[in-house]
C-alpha cells in the first residue's frame, strides 16, 4: 500500500490513467496521506511538485479561490527522530513546520494559515485549556475551534474581522 500511494497516486494520476474510479474525497485523502509518506521516504521535492499540481488544478476549477497552507502545531513528548526530520525539541519541530509551510506556500503562490503559532499562544497564555486530544497529538474540540477561528480570519482578512468591537488580523510573518 505504501509503495502504491508513493508511486501511483498524486494529482496527476488521472492524466496517467491510474485509479480512475477513486472518488474525489478519497483522492484528497489519498493525496494527503501520500504527502506524509513522501516525507517519510525523503522525497520532499515531489511533495512540492504535487502541491503545485493540486493547487493549479483547484484554481483551474475556481480561479478566484483562496488557498491556504495550514502551518499546523507541534506536540510534546516526541522522540528525537520524527517523520518530518531530526529534531530534539518542540521548538525545533515548530521551526521545521514554519519553514516547510512557508516553502510550500511560496512554490504554490498561496498564503500560510498560522494555526501552529496560534496554538503556541493559546498553550502559553491559557495552559488550563486542553488543546490536544487524548493521544497528545491531534486537536481537542478547543483546538479545532481555534483552528477554525484562524482559518476564518485568513479567509475574511480582506474584509476585516471584528470581534467585540476589536479588529482582528493575523500579522505577516
Amino acid at each position: 500500500l505504501w509503495r502504491r500511494l508513493l508511486d501511483e497516486f498524486g494529482p496527476d494520476r488521472m492524466k496517467r490513467g491510474v485509479h480512475p474510479k477513486i472518488w474525489p474525497a478519497n483522492f484528497i485523502f489519498g493525496t494527503c496521506e501520500r504527502l506524509d509518506l513522501l516525507s517519510r521516504a525523503g522525497r520532499s521535492k515531489q511533495i512540492l511538485a504535487d502541491c503545485v499540481e493540486l493547487c493549479d488544478r483547484v484554481r483551474s476549477l475556481s480561479p478566484d479561490v483562496k488557498i491556504f497552507i495550514e502551518q499546523t502545531w507541534s506536540y510534546p513528548g516526541l522522540p528525537n527522530k520524527h517523520l518530518n526530520g531530526d529534531f530534539s525539541t518542540e521548538q525545533e519541530f515548530d521551526r521545521l513546520l514554519a519553514e516547510g509551510s512557508a516553502e510550500m506556500a511560496s512554490v504554490t503562490g498561496t498564503s500560510v494559515s498560522p494555526i501552529g503559532p496560534a496554538f503556541n499562544i493559546a498553550r502559553s497564555e491559557r495552559p488550563d485549556i486542553v488543546m490536544f486530544a487524548s493521544d497528545g497529538k491531534h486537536q481537542s474540540s478547543y483546538g479545532a475551534y481555534l483552528k477554525a477561528c484562524v482559518n476564518y480570519i485568513m479567509i475574511c482578512a480582506d474584509e476585516g474581522v471584528e470581534v467585540n468591537g476589536v479588529n482582528i488580523s493575523i500579522p505577516e510573518p
